[in-house]
């Protein structure tokens, strides 16, 4: 795994977690990176956490 920013890993995850909330799937993520971008995520997503 690249640990360079600007590489896609946050938007990544963040598209499939969406994909999988879709899907009725429950969703965690733990941003443990040192500039965590996931943070406030699911704000966009109220009611469905």
């Amino acid at each position: 795994m690249m640990m360079k920013g600007g590489s896609g890993k946050t938007t990544l995850t963040r598209i499939l977690a969406s994909a999988a909330l879709a899907r009725g799937m429950k969703v965690h993520i733990f941003d443990v990176d040192t500039d965590p971008q996931a943070l406030g995520w699911e704000a966009s997503f109220s009611g469905a956490l």
